[in-house]
């Protein structure tokens, strides 16, 4: 299996969600790196990209909530039904109804896939880039 590679056209041009994004990424590489592992290993790399992805969904959540995005409960319903569907690929894999394969791929796609879908990440990213509400949340956050 081949490594996933950030590419420019990913970007969001809003620095915390590429971070996160980007992270979400090497972790899944992370997961590909060490797929011939003992199934426990990998089992752990799973756990830990469902974590993040869910810090990830409560981390955006949370800044449609104080900027008051006016897509946020739709985008929200996007993140809760991504992770049940994350959860249920992983619950298959652990009782060998899938290769580990498919859910490297399933989670490549999912986040590529929200990423780059205009009604998701990228109609947040265009509202969060003129908002000054983001504006005056990230002035808060670098003045601490």
């Amino acid at each position: 299996m081949h490594l996933y590679t950030w590419k420019k056209e990913y970007s969001l041009d809003v620095e915390e969600l590429d971070l996160q994004h980007k992270n979400l990424l090497a972790m899944i590489n992370k997961l590909i790196m060490f797929q011939n592992e003992s199934k426990a290993i990998v089992r752990r790399l799973i756990d830990e990209v469902i974590a993040y992805a869910e810090f990830h969904f409560l981390s955006e959540d949370n800044i449609m909530m104080i900027t008051h995005y006016d897509g946020f409960e739709q985008h929200q319903k996007v993140h809760k039904m991504l992770l049940k569907k994350l959860r249920n690929q992983y619950t298959h894999y652990v009782n060998g109804q899938i290769e580990l394969k498919e859910i490297i791929v399933f989670m490549a796609r999912w986040l590529i896939d929200h990423i780059i879908a205009e009604q998701n990440d990228r109609a947040l990213a265009r509202y969060l880039r003129s908002s000054d509400k983001y504006r005056n949340l990230l002035t808060l956050e670098n003045s601490n």
